[in-house]
């Protein structure tokens, strides 16, 4: 198994050269290639922007809604071609976390005054995006992210400013 994996380093070939990893990130490109025959299925967040309470005083209009995961699958797959590793890893960071200022419900009690009880701080999280509403995409962005690695191992650039170190 180590031929196959000459001139990788040691971190390299145990990434690659793991067979699970290699058939789960197989299947999740499969789930891709499915999904991509009929690209509105790729969209599965949370559609409506939450608004009055839900919403941090001062956020009305502030909240962006997830961008188009086609468009950005694409960039994605059109910067690992460029060879530019870094902007494929920023375009993936981008569709897994997204433009989310708040991943968990956060409460915290302060005290008002003496004797006059509580006051309750809320911050409701953001609204979930593709990745964090559905199993099979989280499946093919981890299939697309070590696809782009292994790219980066194979194809790799001459200025190493645009690698993603492992």
């Amino acid at each position: 198994a180590t031929d196959s994996y000459a001139g990788f380093k040691h971190m390299e070939a145990v990434t690659f050269g793991n067979k699970g990893l290699l058939e789960n990130s197989l299947k999740g490109l499969e789930v891709l290639l499915r999904r991509l025959l009929n690209p509105k299925e790729l969209d599965r967040s949370e559609k409506e922007v939450r608004k009055g309470r839900e919403t941090r005083a001062g956020m009305e209009g502030k909240v962006q809604k997830e961008k188009n995961v086609l468009e950005q699958i694409s960039n994605i797959c059109k910067e690992a071609a460029q060879q530019d590793y870094l902007g494929a890893q920023r375009g993936y960071m981008r569709l897994t976390l997204g433009n989310k200022t708040w991943n968990n419900t956060f409460v915290t009690h302060v005290a008002a005054c003496t004797m006059k009880g509580a006051r309750e701080y809320r911050r409701n999280r953001d609204n979930f995006n593709t990745y964090d509403m559905d199993p099979d995409s989280q499946k093919y962005m981890h299939a697309l992210l070590k696809l782009v690695m292994l790219l980066q191992c194979t194809h790799p650039n001459p200025d190493v400013s645009k690698h993603v170190p492992f």
